[in-house]
């Protein structure tokens, strides 16, 4: 490097230094405002809880410099303070704003264990705990058979592997939906079962109208046989809807079902 281009370089590098510096120390980009967003009007655990509240848990400081923003510590903050919210993401809008886009944890599982139960949202996250003997109805999480460690609000039950195929199973009654077409799907599949066990090899599901739902090896090819036990459940009758069992497995390598009745 010649001995101009060696200036050159050390001139760009204390220009970029004072740049840094003046935006850094500069009022203009300094928090004045954080708001929150949601994807769809907050409810249930959210109702009574004002969007002042949800901001100041953040713990964003007004006067902060954007872009020292500690946006992972501000999620960590705002979640563990307010279990049923899950941040999307935390947007700078130039030059001193700050929107928090979040959406609202939905009760989908229910995990007892002996005198109390977990409600947690297809994440596995704690939303809240309840004492004493779970029930689910047709609009509630669907309870299910647990043997684990419990969790506090706001924590994740440390569920093992057997377990995974439930987010899945949540997941894949709504994935690539519109956020209206989410929420009728998650109502379905709430409304649909009763109790869920998973097991070593399975997963048996009981459902509200009577009929049994068995799906072996449940992590192979968990899309096609939830829309086995789909086509299935709607060729049957009124009748067979509240007795019986629906078999969900595989042979060489395909999904098969089929449904028997009751002996």
């Amino acid at each position: 490097m010649t001995k101009k281009n060696k200036i050159i370089t050390t001139f760009i590098s204390l220009l970029a230094i004072i740049v840094l510096l003046v935006v850094l120390s500069s009022t203009l980009f300094a928090v004045s405002e954080v708001k929150v967003s949601f994807q769809t009007p907050p409810q249930n655990g959210l109702v009574s809880v004002s969007e002042t509240e949800i901001v100041q848990s953040a713990n964003i400081k007004l006067g902060t410099n954007v872009f020292l923003l500690e946006k992972k510590k501000a999620t960590q903050n705002l979640e563990k303070a307010n279990p049923y919210i899950k941040v999307i993401n935390i947007e700078t809008k130039f030059p001193n704003k700050v929107i928090i886009h979040a959406a609202e944890r939905d009760e989908v599982l229910a995990f007892q264990k002996d005198d109390k139960c977990y409600i947690t949202d297809c994440d596995f996250k704690v939303l809240r705990i309840v004492n004493g003997e779970y029930t689910s109805d047709n609009s509630n999480a669907i309870k299910i058979s647990f043997d684990g460690e419990g969790a506090s609000e706001g924590e994740f039950l440390n569920v093992s592997d057997k377990f995974k195929p439930l987010k899945t199973l949540e997941e894949a009654n709504y994935q690539n939906f519109s956020k209206e077409e989410s929420a009728n799907a998650l109502s379905t599949l709430l409304a649909t079962y009763k109790s869920i066990s998973v097991l070593e090899d399975k997963i048996e599901m009981q459902t509200f109208l009577g009929v049994k739902v068995v799906v072996y090896s449940p992590s192979f090819k968990q899309q096609e046989k939830l829309k086995m036990i789909t086509i299935i459940m709607d060729s049957l009758t009124d009748e067979q809807k509240h007795l019986g069992t629906i078999t969900i497995s595989q042979s060489d390598g395909k999904v098969v079902g089929s449904y028997r009745a009751d002996e």
